[in-house]
């Protein structure tokens, strides 16, 4: 999500680009799908609410990992407010 944010000319912060340092931290504004927190910047108790996550290495992902051809998943959408 970073990378895509820079390609499209947003100024983000960052730093490590590993989830360690929450520089590139967004607020969540709405989201479909569950977000797969893949930082170490973040408590779990912090990750519970889906609030807040790392976009230099989290993201959102549909919630139906099961998924088949009779019962597709839903795709997963994410906003977010960017500083």
């Amino acid at each position: 999500m970073l990378e895509a944010l820079e390609r499209g000319g947003v100024d983000t912060m960052s730093d490590c680009r590993r989830g360690e340092c929450g520089l590139c931290q967004v607020k969540i504004l709405e989201l479909s799908g569950e977000v797969d927190h893949r930082d170490v910047f973040y408590s779990d108790r912090q990750k519970a609410p889906n609030a807040t996550m790392c976009c230099c290495v989290s993201r959102a992902v549909a919630t139906r990992p099961d998924s088949t051809p009779e019962n597709p998943a839903q795709s997963a959408l994410v906003t977010i407010d960017v500083p």
